[in-house]
């Protein structure tokens, strides 16, 4: 795999561009995203680690809560590194989803999931299915490769093994904003604010729009390349772009996608795409050099100037460029340097690129210092700076495992795991000296000591929990705020093993009794620390006071009286199992009752209190008893006798009559009482015995039971339900079983149809059509219904086409689904009521009847109208206040909520004021009327930017003495607020390509870019810089307070007290090199002599190599 090295290696000396042309195509760096979640943790059938690629964003998902990874690592193409794997899946929960494609950009994905609009698709399709996504944006970027180029295999599922994959590439100038709902699906209103989309990929490339960009978007070059079929093995696919414009872009994007991008429909799950060493080509670079036909070590095509040993000054060079077009020639040797040229006029950018090789004294010998055994320490970091002749070559390092050891500041060696690792030195060219390479330097890492304790704790007797706070000594780099990645096994914590007074021995720190205990840390592995321990102390106090109670009892009169119970339930721990460990003498009850007493209650007192043993004594604070129980004796009710129910089955043998009931749709029996009353299905158990009996009992309170008469064949059915004997209807017997329902009588119930309650297509929510009074609450919802009812009641609805029947299509799953015929003649019908009637239908657990005396009323309602007056066209320093007049069904709607984050209100009662750029939303209530149901809308309220016009100021020069500004003036149109250009977040920056050798009367566009801010879009003018005979320059310089220099390959920065980002650029406007700031010295690779603008933030500055 192909490694992008940023450092000076081999025979670099100096290189233009420090790679600004390239893109980060290896993968081999991967940030970990996450598993696939469920609503209870990590989803165990999907355990695939997503991740995201350095200098990408992946399109891994988050919706409704739970996250869906879509990009995975994989092994790299040369069977080492690693590549990236995207996979096309269906993403969702409760059997709701859509497929979604797979897919990376340098840009930043976004996702729009509209579940609503998913679930309708599932049912009536009322609701379009809105969901989007895509990319957004891209990277600065002011070159014009002429390939992009990379290793790829793909392989398809089962769904659509036609889909193709792609590749698209586009660079533009401009920026475009478009607006869309985003969100990951748990928020399931229908009017999400819709947020501004800045750059997205189907504006600039026009894809809606007949091929055309949207305003503002000038497009410099694209390709959109499809991958079909399967790649098995990894497959070099190289895809030119076409540019439609000569100037150089200022943005870029690349997608890759395992998808057909920008077509849904076509996405099959499991599709899948790897991608390995993406880069751009350019035909008028170097593909190779070889001295003598080994290859030149340390090569790069972006790398134009090399010192070499003056000893290869006459070995053989050769030179392969990228394009086939292109013509190398390798010039003669002259004064110690050879240059390469390579030229390329069919080429879409730069068309020529001289390559130099400088040959210099012998290489300087690197030596290592002395490291000594103790320093190679988990965590610590030493100074391996080679010792070197030359003084002047910086030195770069390559580490055998980097997962081991870092190198920072420059020469220091950070070790970050442990076990053997290499370091090669490499030193570039300095005065005399070509580059030079070390021996490895062999070093072996060991552990850190780390000591572990714990705290000392104080607890009540018996606490439930075994937890401790551990503390450590010699915690390294920032494993102190990641504790538990530090231990392969975790420590543990354990006193001397204790043994109660019944036997029974304490194996951890849990129940032991009252007293100091010395708490000792052991058992501790870790990767990167050898474990050593110190101990605590745990103190155990008395437990809080309880009370010994006394148990409840009850008895039938002229029974025996039972036996009287303490309650022991206060007891803690082990105490409460055994009695003894409390109790030497346990405590007695008395009662005046005796068998024979009448009816009532009577105490339950304590005869004798319990002696306590000495461990009570010290593990309870105090025990005491409770001043008296009950006993109740209960009077004996006479039971009525049974009244059969008797059904006649001719002609079959006793032992074949089972009784099976009727279950519910998870296979429990369910039993009903006279009133109509459940019993509850979990305590039911089924039994037969031998004299052909059967039944369903519930611990005596009551029971279905049943037996067979031998001589008559009769099979007798009784029920006793809670002591008072009762019958239970029989309306159906088939074979063996007894079906028993319930009456019920239904009458139609008056409703509105909207797309809320799936009226048409989910026949299991049919109770808002329904009502009655013996069906049980619970079998009311419409869950319910898919247990109750075997096939849903049927609507019969005057229309004044005749009645419209909305009955149950019998080859659905459920039976409660209806007829599509029906359905569509439903949603036909226009705004209005409509009477209805019920019948038909099939229940498991009811025998009903329709009572159609009074007509159900169905509404089918109209279209809210709503206008809101205002609120359009609100801009960023608007000084009038504006009203908000709402009107709603041609009435005015005068109460509602607005968020206000954007707009203040005015005194006056709804004006209000523009305060920033954002949006607000409204929300109101539009009440209900003859012809629409009450809703709750939310409309947006956009406050958009001010415009500001940017020109840079003309500058007039004399020839023979141009002097190139290290900054341009700029004439500012449209600022408010009393705002200026400080107050911007980014200032813009001039590009001019004037050069100090211009003639008289030439002409030179300035051009204006760069400018960022809240507030304000920016329209660029230019600006021009004229070369005449008269006039002088300004120099335009930095304010002074951050200062530049460039020595011996060094960018000196001084007074960058806010780490602000350094920015380097060419005359031309193109950006050689960015760094983050944080660094004084930078060490920078800058070819060839001329000058150079240095912006840092705000503040820019001119540096010249000679």
């Amino acid at each position: 795999m192909r490694k992008f090295i940023f450092a000076i290696t081999g025979a670099l000396l100096l290189g233009t561009t420090v790679h600004a042309q390239q893109i980060k195509g290896d993968f081999d760096k991967q940030t970990d995203w996450g598993v696939q979640t469920s609503f209870s943790g990590p989803d165990p059938s999907f355990t695939d680690m997503g991740i995201t690629p350095d200098g990408w964003s992946a399109l891994n998902v988050t919706q409704m809560g739970l996250n869906f990874p879509l990009v995975f690592g994989d092994a790299g193409m040369e069977g080492n590194g690693k590549s990236v794997k995207m996979m096309n899946r269906k993403l969702g929960a409760f059997g709701i989803g859509a497929n979604s494609p797979s897919y990376i950009t340098l840009g930043t994905t976004w996702v729009y999931a509209d579940i609503l609009g998913v679930m309708s698709q599932l049912g009536d399709k009322s609701d379009p299915d809105d969901s989007n996504g895509g990319s957004l944006g891209g990277i600065d970027f002011n070159f014009r490769p002429d390939s992009i180029s990379g290793y790829f295999k793909r392989s398809h599922g089962t769904q659509n093994p036609d889909e193709i994959a792609q590749i698209i590439v586009y660079s533009w100038i401009g920026t475009s904003k478009s607006y869309s709902p985003v969100g990951d699906g748990m928020d399931l209103t229908e009017n999400l604010p819709k947020e501004a989309l800045v750059d997205r990929d189907i504006d600039i490339l026009g894809i809606q729009n007949d091929g055309k960009p949207a305003n503002g978007i000038t497009l410099i070059g694209k390709q959109m390349y499809s991958i079909e079929g399967n790649l098995p093995d990894w497959t070099r696919i190289s895809v030119p772009i076409e540019y439609q414009r000569e100037e150089n872009p200022m943005k870029l994007n690349v997608i890759i996608s395992s998808a057909d991008y920008f077509n849904r429909s076509n996405i099959g799950t499991e599709n899948q795409l790897w991608a390995d060493n993406v880069r751009f080509i350019y035909n008028s670079k170097l593909k190779s050099i070889t001295i003598d036909g080994k290859a030149l070590d340390g090569f790069d095509e972006d790398t134009l100037t090399y010192v070499l040993p003056q000893a290869d000054a006459s070995k053989t060079v050769a030179a392969k460029a990228f394009g086939k077009n292109a013509n190398v020639t390798i010039g003669e040797l002259k004064d110690s340097q050879r240059t390469i040229t390579v030229e390329d006029l069919t080429a879409a950018g730069v068309k020529k690129h001289v390559y130099t090789l400088i040959y210099k004294g012998a290489p300087a010998e690197l030596s290592w210092k002395q490291v000594s055994a103790e320093d190679c320490v988990y965590g610590n970091t030493i100074d391996i700076k080679p010792v070197s002749a030359n003084t002047e070559g910086l030195f770069s390092y390559e580490i055998s495992n980097t997962d081991l050891a870092e190198i920072v500041d420059g020469n220091q060696l950070h070790f970050k795991g442990v076990g053997e690792i290499k370091i090669t030195a490499r030193q570039a060219a300095g005065g005399e000296y070509s580059p030079s390479v070390s021996e490895p330097l062999v070093l072996n890492v060991r552990k850190a000591p780390l000591v572990i304790g714990v705290k000392d704790i104080e607890r009540k007797y018996n606490y439930s929990d075994d937890k401790f706070e551990f503390v450590y000594e010699g915690l390294k780099n920032d494993d102190a705020e990641h504790i538990d990645r530090v231990f392969t096994v975790k420590p543990v914590v354990s006193i001397p093993e204790q043994t109660l007074p019944n036997g029974k021995i304490l194996k951890t720190t849990k129940g032991v009794y009252v007293g100091e205990y010395v708490l000792t840390v052991s058992g501790a592995t870790a990767a990167n620390y050898e474990p050593t321990y110190t101990t605590g102390t745990l103190t155990v106090t008395p437990a809080a006071p309880i009370v010994i109670g006394i148990k409840a009892a009850s008895v039938d009169e002229g029974s025996d009286l039972p036996v009287l119970t303490v309650d022991y339930s206060k007891l803690i721990g082990e105490d409460k199992l055994d009695h003894s460990l409390v109790f030497s003498a346990e405590p007695t009850l008395k009662t005046s009752a005796v068998k024979g007493s009448p009816a009532g209650t009577y105490d339950i007192l304590f005869d004798a209190e319990g002696t306590l043993t000495e461990a009570a004594k010290k593990n309870y604070e105090s025990i005491s008893y409770a001043e008296k129980g009950v006993l109740t004796i209960k009077a004996i009710k006479t039971q009525p006798a049974f009244e059969d129910l008797v059904s006649k089955v001719e002609g079959l043998p006793e032992k074949e009559y089972v009784y099976a009931g009727y279950t519910d749709i998870l296979g429990r029996i369910l039993v009903y009482d006279k009133e109509g009353n459940l019993m509850d299905p979990d305590l039911l158990t089924f039994s037969t015995n031998s004299n052909s009996a059967f039944g369903i009992e519930k611990n005596g309170d009551y029971r279905l039971w049943g037996s067979v008469n031998g001589a008559t064949g009769d099979v007798e059915i009784k029920v006793t339900v809670k002591e008072t004997e009762t019958t239970l209807p029989v309306t159906e017997v088939v074979g063996h079983t007894l079906i028993l329902k319930k009456e019920a009588n239904i009458r139609p119930k008056d409703f509105a149809l909207s797309a809320g309650d799936f009226i048409g297509n989910m026949g299991d929510a049919f109770p808002i059509y329904i009502q009655s009074e013996e069906i049980l609450e619970k079998d009311l919802d419409a869950f319910g219904m898919l247990g109750a009812f075997v096939t849903c009641p049927t609507l019969n609805i005057e229309t004044p086409d005749g009645i419209l029947k909305l009955e149950v299509d019998p080859e659905s799953d459920y039976k409660n689904s209806f007829k599509e015929e029906a359905v569509e003649k439903l949603h036909q019908l226009p705004t209005g009521k409509y009477s209805f009637t019920l019948e038909g239908g099939e229940s498991t657990q009811y025998a009903y009847n329709y009572d159609n005396t009074v007509k159900g009323v169905m509404l089918v309602p109209g279209k809210s109208t709503v206008e809101i007056k205002g609120i359009d066209n609100l801009v960023y320093g608007r000084k009038e206040p504006f009203k908000i007049e709402i009107e709603a069904n041609g009435s005015p709607v005068t109460e509602y909520t607005i968020t206000k984050n954007f707009i203040q209100e005015t005194d006056a009662v709804g004006e209000y004021k523009v305060l920033s750029v954002g949006t607000d939303t409204i929300t109101f209530t539009i009440p209900a009327t003859e012809q629409t149901i009450e809703e709750t809308c939310v409309r947006i309220l956009t406050v958009n930017k001010a415009t500001l016009i940017v020109t840079p100021e003309d500058i007039i020069c004399k020839e023979g003495s141009v002097v190139i500004p290290e900054t341009y003036e700029f004439k500012y149109e449209g600022f408010v607020n009393e705002d200026n250009a400080s107050s911007l977040d980014v200032l813009p920056i001039g590009i001019c390509q004037v050069t100090e050798t211009a003639k008289e009367g030439e002409v030179f566009t300035i051009f204006a870019t760069g400018a960022e801010d809240d507030h304000y879009d920016f329209v660029y003018r230019e600006g021009k810089f004229m070369i005449n005979g008269e006039q002088g320059i300004t120099n335009n310089t930095a304010d002074g307070k951050i200062r530049v220099l460039f020595t011996k390959g060094n960018l000196v920065i001084q007074g960058n007290e806010d780490a602000l980002p350094i920015a380097i650029y060419n005359l031309q406007g193109v950006l050689v090199a960015n760094f983050d700031g944080r660094d004084a010295i930078i060490p920078v690779a800058l070819s060839g002599h001329g000058i150079y603008i240095v912006r840092i933030g705000n503040y820019a500055s001119k540096i010249v190599i000679d």
